[in-house]
């Protein structure tokens, strides 16, 4: 039997190839180099298993007698280290040799001698563990300590939010061969770990999903055909001496002449940001491609060489598709496909903002496509992981940061209102619901309830007021009063749902949500309407059950009327979006859904499809050829993928009751200007062709159709438009 859990690391050492003992940290824009380190170590016969157990802070990479682990993209999970550490498990059993092995490992500094994040300076170190079975029940154990050795890598430079800075010059090929001498290598050193607990990683990995090679549209800049994460692998093909600079960017300058660096955040070491620096050693064909760091981008300009060879890497956390849709509508079509990307690229061991600007783990972005995410990919380990980190990253009050991991105190202090910290209700929620694994409620509902009972505390009354609000809305934001007690309530509600299913108290929830409805009616509606017009008002009461049955109707007709109004363009912003295709999906207003996502004239969905931006934006009002005075902040934020589960949930009519897929409803609805449409999602394929629908369901299900309803077990049917 391995090494169990609760032992593990009991007698391995944190090291480091430099013990930084002065009282400094490294200069952010010279640290010493990443550090080779490694240990050879004996494999007799017999042998049953071989198992590593590892963590490489900031960040690392992995190799065995000169070959990189699989599965070794980015392997360190970001956590707050002084709460917890994250570590990986390699089953080296089919990898190692009878005799002599060298384990290795490159450590990146990324998050650690950043000062962007101060709670966690200081030098990469790593602790590891490798455990041997045998076939007769032996065990041998490999653990950190100074028989590792180190040496300096050829990666001098690497933070986040840059790039790296890579002398081929330094380069030791055979490092990692058991038959490669260390003579000259020193040993590690013993340093202090970061005090945090040790977890195992549930998250699933990093890959590499594509390779798309460059477009040169202009002297060394590339054009890779979309906006994506990851990287490019340079190949010089000729002899270069001098660094080449590796320039990233979603946007291009005005004269399409150079990659811009609007938009991209400005960092300590401002000249690395989103670059990457190799000097080559003058060996034609020599590649580069970055260890620790990843960037989000469309265009690359390479500065320094010309005769290169540059493709595309696009990484992102393995959170597969569970879900496709395709009509007759070109435009609906690739909204679709920017929806997937963006979310995609921004699924980097949580769901990040953006991949180029900030790659922040903003709790309010996840809050705002949990249903999306958690419905169309297979991401529960990934929420899970997460939100391993919000229970880390929230204090006894209930209290939570807008960013977590939180690297810095200001997060603490700002976007963390209560509908950004929403989050750790509706994620775990939605999880739940689109899995069926209730594992991440259970371990989340003390920090559930900790969290409103913070919200409690922060008013007098149920109304609450201390909430981003309507981000990027185009038209004037409405109260943040209303926003923020409409999340009041769709988290009380949800927390009832919850507790029913776990077999807990569920009256004081259903309770909480009829106070927040009365406080809130007693300000805000005035015979039976609503004192606030603006479109996100409407919405959200709407959206949150604050109306009674009976005034819905009007406010609805509002609402529309203000999108008529505007064009046929919705100019709200993220928490109306949020709502909106559920409330006008619901009511029977898909038309216009469909009209307003295919029309190019005003700013929206379909804009983003005939600008060619191939992602979505950060806002609708960014810089265009039809909008020149636009913003230039990020063209890839998944929020805006909040679209994508109108597809599923009112075009095809798949909606689950409650959690998991045990009741099921299917209710396909005609959209004027769809004549066609296929979709499946988890085991659910329904198809229109004409007047007629075609469903396939691994589950029973209920069918409301052209007001039929009937319940159906698991299998295949084909239904008129007018069933009988």
């Amino acid at each position: 039997m391995l090494e169990s859990e609760d032992l593990m690391f009991e007698r391995a050492k944190w090291i480091a190839a430099d013990n930084i003992k002065e009282w400094r940290h490294p200069a952010p824009d010279s640290p010493p180099p990443a550090p080779y380190i490694t240990r050879d170590f004996e494999i007799g016969e017999g042998f049953k298993k071989v198992v590593l157990n590892v963590s490489g802070l900031g960040q690392a990479v992995y190799y065995l007698n000169g070959e990189r682990l699989p599965n070794s993209i980015h392997p360190t999970h970001a956590s707050d280290y002084t709460k917890s550490v994250v570590y990986n498990t390699f089953d080296l059993t089919s990898l190692v040799s009878v005799g002599k092995n060298r384990f290795g490992a490159i450590l990146g500094h990324i998050y650690l001698a950043d000062p962007e994040n101060s709670f966690r300076m200081g030098t990469p170190r790593m602790i590891a563990q490798i455990d041997i079975e045998y076939a007769d029940g032996r065990m041998e154990s490999i653990v950190s300590n100074s028989s590792f050795l180190a040496h300096p890598s050829p990666t001098l430079f690497s933070l986040r939010r840059c790039g790296e800075r890579y002398d081929a010059n330094r380069n030791i090929p055979d490092w990692c061969d058991p038959n490669y001498s260390q003579h000259g290598w020193k040993k590690a050193e013993i340093c202090a770990g970061p005090g945090g607990d040790f977890r195992k990683k549930v998250c699933p990995p990093k890959r590499v999903f594509a390779e798309i090679e460059g477009k040169e549209i202009a002297e060394g800049v590339y054009d890779f055909g979309e906006n994506l994460s990851g990287w490019v692998c340079v190949r010089v093909n000729d002899e270069y001496f001098e660094p080449i600079e590796i320039k990233y960017s979603e946007w291009l300058t005005d004269d399409k002449l150079h990659v811009s660096d609007c938009g991209l955040q400005k960092v300590n070491v401002n000249e690395m940001r989103h670059k990457d620096v190799f000097i080559p050693s003058g060996k034609k064909g020599e590649r580069f491609e970055p260890l620790f760091s990843y960037h989000g981008f469309r265009y690359v300009e390479v500065i320094g060489a010309d005769n290169v060879s540059v493709i595309a890497k696009k990484v992102h956390t393995d959170i597969t598709p569970l879900s496709s849709f395709e009509c007759d509508s070109d435009i609906l079509n690739e909204i679709r496909k920017y929806c997937e990307r963006s979310v995609l690229a921004c699924a980097q061991g949580a769901m990040v903002d953006c991949p180029q600007r900030e790659q922040n783990e903003w709790t309010g972005d996840g809050m705002l496509t949990a249903e999306v995410v958690s419905m169309q990919y297979d991401s529960f380990d990934m929420f899970y992981e997460w939100m391993l980190n919000f229970k880390d990253a929230q204090l006894r009050s209930g209290f939570l940061p807008g960013i977590i991991p939180c690297r810095l105190n200001w997060p603490y202090s700002f976007a963390n209102g209560l509908d950004w910290s929403s989050a750790i209700i509706h994620i775990p929620y939605y999880a739940y619901k689109y899995s069926g694994n209730k594992r991440i409620v259970e371990d989340l509902w003390e920090n559930m309830e900790r969290a409103m009972r913070y919200f409690e505390s922060r008013s007098e009354s149920c109304l609450m007021d201390f909430g981003v609000g309507d981000w990027v809305s185009v038209d004037p934001r409405p109260p943040i009063e209303i926003t923020d007690t409409a999340y009041y309530r769709i988290d009380a509600l949800m927390m009832a749902e919850m507790a029913k299913s776990l077999g807990k108290d569920v009256a004081e929830w259903e309770k909480l949500a009829e106070d927040i409805k009365c406080d809130f009616r007693e300000k805000y509606v005035v015979d039976g309407q609503l004192a606030d017009r603006s479109f996100t008002s409407l919405i959200c009461s709407i959206y949150s059950g604050m109306l009674n049955d009976d005034e819905i109707p009007s406010h609805l007709e509002n609402a529309v009327d203000i999108v008529k109004r505007n064009g046929y363009a919705f100019r709200c912003g993220i928490h109306g979006l949020r709502m909106l295709f559920d409330v006008f999906g619901k009511y029977g207003y898909n038309d216009l859904i469909y009209k307003v996502l295919t029309n190019d004239e005003e700013m929206g969905y379909a804009r983003f499809v005939t600008d060619g931006i191939t992602t979505l934006p950060e806002e609708f009002y960014y810089k265009s050829k039809k909008n020149p005075n636009g913003t230039t902040s990020s063209l890839n934020h998944h929020f805006m993928a909040m679209v994508d589960g109108w597809f599923f949930r009112y075009v095809a009519g798949v909606r689950l009751e409650g959690f998991g897929w045990k009741t099921l409803t299917v209710e396909p609805r005609e959209v004027n200007g769809l004549n066609r449409f296929s979709a499946s999602i988890r085991g659910i394929r329904v198809e229109k062709n004409k007047n007629n629908f075609m469903i396939s369901s691994e589950y029973p299900f209920k069918l409301l159709l052209d007001g039929y309803s009937g319940d159906y077990a698991a299998g295949d049917y084909v239904f008129s438009e007018a069933k009988n």
